[in-house]
């Protein structure tokens, strides 16, 4: 969705995929700091995006806990979408293979961005659609006014109140 790659924690997965591998962590290590404070900015747990980076970078096996900590959080903040299985799946990937954990944390992300887009543009389609409903009955007072006052006729009435229906 267009609304989604303007939104910084969205990441094409083929992009993701990538630049975990051809980077040679480099970007994984970027990945961790910039999914650190995506989910901070969505949960009541405030990590130290630096810290987190810091911790991942030079800490033998930091990076098992950190994605063990992220996949938690991750549940906290995706409830519509509950996964037992999330985290204990992080943490066997984590282990054996980091790239692949790296992109099932990022493929939740995305859908939970998704989902958001999709609700948001509903709301703006129910408000547009409220605004203009809105908007067509006060014409339509104004019609109602201007029949009772004698300054229209009733058919330009009806012709305008079938106008403002859409029928």
């Amino acid at each position: 969705m267009e609304n989604n790659q303007s939104n910084y924690g969205y990441v094409d997965m083929l992009t993701h995929v990538l630049l975990l591998v051809l980077t040679f962590g480099i970007y994984h290590l970027y990945w961790i700091y910039k999914t650190t404070k995506f989910l901070n900015e969505r949960s009541n747990n405030q990590r130290n995006e630096m810290a987190e980076l810091l911790l991942s970078l030079f800490i033998p096996f930091y990076i098992i806990y950190w994605y063990y900590r992220t996949a938690e959080i991750m549940d906290e903040v995706d409830m519509a979408h509950p996964n037992k299985d999330f985290k204990t799946l992080i943490i066997v990937f984590s282990i054996i293979i980091a790239v692949v954990a790296a992109v099932m944390v990022q493929d939740r992300i995305n859908k939970m961005l998704d989902e958001l887009d999709a609700v948001n543009t509903t709301t703006v389609t129910e408000k547009t659609n409220n605004n203009y409903e809105s908007q067509a009955i006060d014409e339509l007072k104004k019609y109602k006014e201007l029949l009772d006052i004698g300054a229209i006729t009733q058919e330009e009435f009806d012709m305008k109140k079938r106008q403002l229906i859409g029928l």
